[in-house]
């Protein structure tokens, strides 16, 4: 009698022990920034399975320096990583896009992500539409995403499309890219939430804030941002909408504009709402590390 009262409170134990556990993550969540040295943005994210994922491929050839050939493709070799899993391009400008050719032609893909952008007609949209037609003739696999989408980064992971809306968001006036569609305005708003740590990813949507009319605002919170646009509009309702722990900034040691920093604009907007603010040009690559419950920021180099 007493083994089977035994045997049955370890079979009760083992069961809340298997259910405890399905709340929390599994295993490390890692996102590694790029220093890409010219004007850009680059990340690699590793999925607790083991997964590889790049979040926009830094600008093109740039005499003679190409940022997914001569940064990332290293760390790639470094980390043992021969094939990605899939690449996110969060919208159709060049220093997001630029490296994706090199990308095609050296890894095999699993599937290209984008906002689809079938709208636009104007600007750069046909330069990355070339490029996506070379991959998908390939053999590689499209991917057209909007808002509430979701998409299979890791079982570990929640990974959820914020923005850009279905038929995207039709700016008031003609933007420089020659039609009423920005393409900062609808970059694609990557949320990824790991545990209890939410990652969000939005590309160069400075308006970002703004996106919290259309989707449930406590998603626009998170732990790290991708600050949007470099930090080149960084502002106190950017920094009140979001509330990240940790702000990271890929951009320049020198701009021409505008008269403050990108840096220096992201601490004054986002250190008042208890935000750690990182920048490439300043502390080099940088290493965010989640184990679902907190995320620890290592860095190649110190300012």
């Amino acid at each position: 009698m007493k083994s089977s009262i035994l045997s049955s409170t370890l079979l009760c134990l083992a069961l809340l022990g298997t259910l405890i556990t399905g709340l929390f993550a599994q295993g490390e969540f890692t996102v590694t920034f790029f220093d890409v040295k010219i004007h850009g943005l680059c990340a690699v994210l590793k999925t607790p399975s083991g997964k590889t994922w790049v979040v926009d491929t830094a600008r093109g050839p740039d005499k003679g320096f190409l940022a997914a050939r001569d940064v990332i493709a290293p760390f790639l070799e470094r980390t043992g990583v021969k094939a990605l899993d899939g690449i996110v391009i969060s919208h159709p400008h060049g220093d997001h896009y630029g490296g994706l050719p090199f990308f095609i032609e050296k890894y095999k893909i699993g599937q290209l992500v984008d906002g689809g952008y079938k709208e636009m007609s104007g600007g750069e949209i046909e330069g990355y539409r070339k490029i996506r037609a070379t991959y998908v003739d390939g053999g590689g696999t499209s991917v057209f995403v909007k808002t509430g989408d979701k998409i299979q980064l890791d079982p570990d992971l929640d990974a959820e499309i914020l923005w850009p809306p279905p038929g995207l968001y039709r700016s008031e006036r003609i933007t420089k890219d020659g039609e009423p569609y920005n393409y900062n305005g609808n970059s694609v708003a990557l949320r990824v939430r790991h545990g209890a740590n939410v990652f969000l990813f939005p590309g160069d949507n400075h308006g970002i804030a703004g996106v919290a009319k259309f989707v449930d605002p406590e998603k626009i919170k998170c732990d790290l941002l991708v600050v949007p646009h470099h930090g080149l509009n960084s502002n106190a309702t950017m920094a009140e909408a979001t509330k990240p722990k940790y702000a990271i900034v890929s951009s320049l040691k020198e701009y021409n504009t505008p008269a403050i920093h990108p840096y220096e604009l992201t601490k004054e907007a986002f250190e008042p709402v208890g935000s750690k603010v990182y920048a490439t040009w300043a502390h080099g690559d940088i290493t965010a590390v989640s184990d679902g419950k907190t995320i620890k920021i290592t860095t190649s180099r110190q300012p």
